[in-house]
């Protein structure tokens, strides 16, 4: 029984099968003709013979060929039947009308949630400048980041009340503005000095943190020489181990007192607390900055990224011993002198024979900081070399300190006699043999 069905391919062979089979059939059956004529033609015997032969060979290969035609046309049928329906098949499916494919939402992808940056990283800045509004609690600020620095400082406020600063040295009080004129001129002294040991090759200075409150007010009665002073630090006392911490109650350079020196503000770590926070966030082009901003009961911004002021109580203010060679210039009236700016920035401020010696009877008699006698009494204790991270978790004091600055806190007392070290690089260690 014959199928009644074909794959495409036997569709195709069938057909291909039956007309060779009937054009095979055809060209043989002429050929077999034409050999039967041939016989007629004079000619030797044997020839006939042979053609008669090949004749009849012929006509039965025609015979073969037209029975297999004749079985291949009962597939025929068949292959041109499906032909037919496949045929209408696709006519009816060309003729339906199109369906309307589903849109399929593609996922969104949610934006990472905005990270609140802590507010003690603008501590690992060179200088720190913070901006507010009257009674925005910048001087609440900066006593939380002093109370998380292991450094001795000094405040410059004009405005200060004898217990606004807990004890710490505040100069200025009273509006005294020419006192925080003469301390400026001390601190750009200390600044020469320690440049000069610097050339003579001492790379680690004790860190001091200088903090001026009200800083327009400042350069308004002070003038510009004030301002440059200021302006000489912040560029070039970062090397030397003096950090300040700017207040201000606004960010334009007008009413910063810096005129022409616009790119100044580029040596800050810029603290924006509560209307200048929100400018600032409606300034940048992040929508969700701007939202965080808006929503948050105390705002703040570092640099540009928004951060969580902390729930201040109380504080734990750390009343260290200021710097030796620091005291060395509040102790010694020959060594600082009133300049202006362009005399401050020039060499030889302090002469080598006057600051070799002043410098060596001091050390004498002033006491090491309590950082550094700290990190003298553990290694006493340990007896052993100790390296930066045995004084992070072996010192409170150095808890949050970083281990690069405990290393150049190693080397200072190396290079002043108080010790040894050893290794280089991250394998800094310092013991007291």
């Amino acid at each position: 029984m014959l199928p009644t069905e074909f794959h495409t391919s036997q569709v195709l062979l069938s057909d291909k099968v039956r007309r060779y089979a009937r054009w095979s059939s055809h060209t043989i059956f002429s050929c077999a003709i034409g050999l039967s004529l041939s016989t007629f033609i004079p000619s030797h015997i044997s020839t006939k013979l042979i053609n008669v032969a090949s004749a009849i060979a012929l006509f039965g290969v025609s015979n073969r060929l037209d029975r297999l035609a004749q079985y291949a046309d009962g597939y025929g049928s068949i292959s041109e039947s499906q032909s037919h329906i496949q045929y209408r098949n696709w006519l009816d499916a060309s003729l339906q009308p199109p369906k309307r494919e589903i849109a399929i939402a593609q996922p969104i992808e949610a934006p990472a949630p905005i990270q609140n940056t802590d507010i003690k990283k603008a501590l690992s800045k060179p200088h720190i400048l913070i901006l507010g509004e009257t009674n925005s609690g910048k001087s609440t600020l900066v006593k939380f980041l002093i109370s998380h620095a292991s450094a001795p400082s000094i405040v410059l406020d004009s405005h200060a009340a004898p217990d606004d600063w807990q004890g710490m040295n505040v100069i200025g009080m009273g509006r005294n503005y020419s006192a925080i004129g003469q301390e400026v001129d001390r601190l750009v002294a200390l600044m020469n000095l320690r440049y000069e040991l610097r050339g003579k090759g001492q790379k680690i200075f004790e860190p001091l943190i200088v903090v001026l409150d009200e800083f327009p007010a400042c350069v308004a009665n002070l003038g510009k020489s004030f301002a440059e002073s200021i302006m000489l630090l912040v560029r070039e006392a970062r090397k030397i181990g003096i950090k300040l911490i700017v207040l201000s109650q606004g960010s334009e350079v007008k009413s910063l007192g810096i005129e022409g020196q616009g790119s100044i503000r580029e040596c800050f770590a810029m603290v924006a607390i509560g209307k200048f926070a929100t400018e600032k966030a409606k300034s940048l082009k992040d929508e969700g900055i701007k939202i965080m901003i808006a929503a948050s009961q105390y705002p703040a911004m570092l640099d540009d990224f928004p951060c969580e002021l902390p729930q201040i109580n109380s504080f734990n203010l750390k009343n260290l011993p200021l710097p030796s060679d620091y005291l060395l210039i509040a102790d010694s009236p020959q060594i600082i002198q009133k300049i202006d700016a362009h005399q401050q920035s020039s060499a030889g401020l302090i002469s080598p024979v006057t600051t070799s010696a002043a410098i060596g009877t001091h050390q004498q008699s002033e006491p090491l900081s309590a950082a550094l006698s700290a990190i003298i009494e553990y290694a006493r204790k340990q007896d052993e070399f100790i390296s930066a991270r045995k004084v992070q978790s072996g010192i409170a004091l150095f808890k949050s300190t970083k281990a690069d600055e405990i290393r150049k806190y190693f080397q200072w007392l190396a290079a002043n006699n108080h010790g040894i070290v050893r290794g280089d690089a991250d394998n800094l260690e310092f013991s007291l043999k």
